[in-house]
């Protein structure tokens, strides 16, 4: 067995605010497979990368201060040498580093460079969210950076294949590179436990509010149930449609219980192993169908009975769905869905057990690693 030299450089947080980060280092330092020659910028402060709502001061001395440790990152790079490892690692968010790296770079005798780019940023301001105009002057200089940024990686990796194959798409290059990797989640929170007897069916919905969730569509689908005080509704969350969550929820009787402050992961973790029902996203983008959202990962790990968003073929990588896939992302439709697991132990049954063996066979810790040491392998050939 060869063991595979990485080093995780870049400008990243090894918080619960961005798991997927902490949880893989996690993993890859346990596993024999690998030895973790360097982990250079990570920082372990609980706070969000990105914050839309700063004023425009401190948003430019946030990205000054994000350059200033994209330059170092791409000195720790530039220093990291093929006897000092085999791999270097960019995880998220990678854009500033790579982007530096671009014109900073010592690109003789480099390790093999593999980047997370997770989310598009360009994706996800134009297309997702439409923050920026498509086709405008500033979409096509966003769009040309990331191009540029992701070029000199061999790797680049995204959640879904069907993710890697449309980011390919957007930056084109050599499609070989584009590859995916399943998530990584604190599988000693997120695990199967015996759930609470209710009076009432819980339903849960955990979310940052941003639209590809279509927090909308759950709300809609409690206004619609508020008749059934067998079904309990739980909110957890805030972002950018909460103002429309507070619009819907001001003119109905909906049986909803919002929690708007901030919860520890051991909290939310709690949350999902109480809860009878998880619910996924219902966004209207076309991103929406392209990924398996963090959500999805804690519900099928706790082995919960989960309702979401179809997927594009591709995305779940059996026949048999693990969960209940709506067909239209509407109230009506979702609220039908949860009336069918409600009335029906034994339907609900059949999908919290579809849902945890389609984690263990496809999303866990151990497949993640499994599958990133075997693509490695290959790329090192």
């Amino acid at each position: 067995m060869q063991t595979l030299k990485i080093a995780f450089i870049g400008d990243f947080q090894i918080s619960d605010n961005y798991p997927n980060t902490k949880n893989l280092i996690s993993a890859v330092r346990g596993d024999k497979r690998f030895e973790v020659v360097s982990c250079e910028g990570g920082s372990q402060e609980a706070t969000r990368i990105y914050m839309p709502d700063r004023g425009k001061i401190s948003k430019l001395l946030s990205i000054a201060k994000m350059f200033f440790r994209a330059l170092k990152s791409v000195r720790h790079i530039n220093k990291t040498t093929l006897p000092a490892c085999d791999v270097i690692y960019i995880p998220y968010p990678s854009l500033l580093v790579l982007l530096c790296y671009s014109f900073f770079s010592k690109r003789r005798d480099r390790p093999l460079i593999v980047v997370d780019c997770f989310i598009s940023i360009y994706d996800t301001l134009v297309i997702d969210r439409e923050v920026i105009v498509e086709g405008g002057l500033l979409a096509k200089l966003l769009l040309w950076l990331e191009g540029r940024s992701l070029r000199d990686a061999d790797v680049v990796l995204a959640d879904t294949c069907v993710n890697a194959a449309y980011l390919f798409d957007l930056f084109a290059g050599e499609k070989g590179k584009y590859q995916s990797l399943n998530l990584c989640i604190n599988e000693s929170l997120f695990k199967p436990v015996s759930t609470l007897t209710h009076d009432s069916t819980s339903v849960l919905f955990v979310g940052s509010f941003v639209p590809l969730q279509g927090v909308d569509v759950v709300v809609d689908a409690a206004i619609q149930l508020a008749d059934r005080t067998d079904i309990k509704f739980q909110l957890v969350g805030d972002g950018q449609t909460a103002p429309v969550v507070e619009s819907q929820l001001a003119s109905s009787d909906a049986n909803i219980e919002w929690f708007r402050t901030w919860h520890s992961i051991e909290k939310i973790s709690e949350m999902y192993g109480n809860a009878d029902i998880c619910l996924g996203v219902f966004g209207d983008s076309r991103k929406t169908y392209r990924v398996l959202p963090y959500k999805a990962y804690m519900a099928m790990a706790c082995g919960k009975a989960l309702i979401s968003s179809r997927v594009e073929d591709g995305v779940i990588r059996e026949s048999n769905m693990p969960f209940l896939a709506l067909s239209s992302n509407s109230g009506q439709e979702l609220a039908s869905k949860i009336v069918e697991m409600v009335d029906s132990s034994e339907h609900r049954e059949k999908y919290a057990q579809r849902a945890r063996a389609y984690y263990k066979r496809n999303l866990s810790n151990e497949r993640a690693v499994d599958e990133l040491y075997a693509l490695l392998l290959s790329e090192l050939v």
